[in-house]
C-alpha cells in the first residue's frame, strides 16, 4: 500500500465501524438502557502496558456514529510512544453512548496497537507466520474481523 494516508482510509473506517457495532449491539445495548437517558457521563482511558499508539480513527469514529453529543478529548496521537498507566483520551457525554461505544472503540484500539507494543517500530515489519501462533493475547487481534484495514496500518514504514 504505497503512499497510504489516513484520509483515504475514511471510507474503509467508517465501514469497519458499522460492521463492529451491528456485531456488537444489534438492535440495542440492553444494559446501556438501565441508565437514565439524560444522565451525563466523563471517562479517561488509560493503558496498563507500554504501547506505541494507533488507531485513534476508529475510536473516533465508533462515537461518532454512535452519538455526535460524545466529545473524544485525545491526550495521545498515533504513533506515539506511551507509558503504562498513561491517560489515552477522555471522553465526555450521555452516559449510554459511552457504555455502549466502550467496547468497540477499545477493541479496535487494541487490534490497531496490539502488534506494537512489543516490536520495534521504525522501518517495515515481517508480518508473523499465520501458521505459527505464540499464545500471546495479541495473536486474537490479528483475527479479529472488521480489523483488516487497521491491522494494515501497522505494517507501513
Amino acid at each position: 500500500m504505497p503512499n497510504l494516508r489516513l484520509a483515504d482510509l475514511t471510507a474503509e473506517i467508517e465501514a469497519n465501524v458499522r460492521r463492529a457495532l451491528l456485531e456488537d449491539i444489534g438492535s440495542g445495548d440492553i444494559t446501556a438502557q438501565l441508565i437514565p437517558a439524560e444522565r451525563l457521563a466523563k471517562a479517561t482511558i488509560i493503558t496498563r502496558d507500554a504501547a506505541v499508539i494507533s488507531g485513534t480513527a476508529w475510536v473516533d469514529a465508533v462515537f461518532r456514529q454512535l452519538d455526535p453529543r460524545v466529545a473524544v478529548h485525545w491526550q495521545v496521537r498515533d504513533g506515539e510512544r506511551v507509558n503504562p498507566n498513561q491517560p489515552l483520551f477522555h471522553l465526555e457525554g450521555p452516559a449510554r453512548s459511552l457504555l455502549t461505544g466502550e467496547r468497540s472503540a477499545l477493541n479496535f484500539l487494541q487490534t490497531a496497537v496490539g502488534g506494537r507494543h512489543s516490536r520495534p517500530v521504525p522501518g517495515r515489519l515481517r508480518r508473523p507466520d499465520p501458521g505459527q501462533a505464540t499464545g500471546h493475547p495479541q495473536d486474537a487481534a490479528w483475527a479479529a474481523p472488521g480489523a483488516k484495514v487497521c491491522r494494515d496500518l501497522w505494517w507501513l514504514p
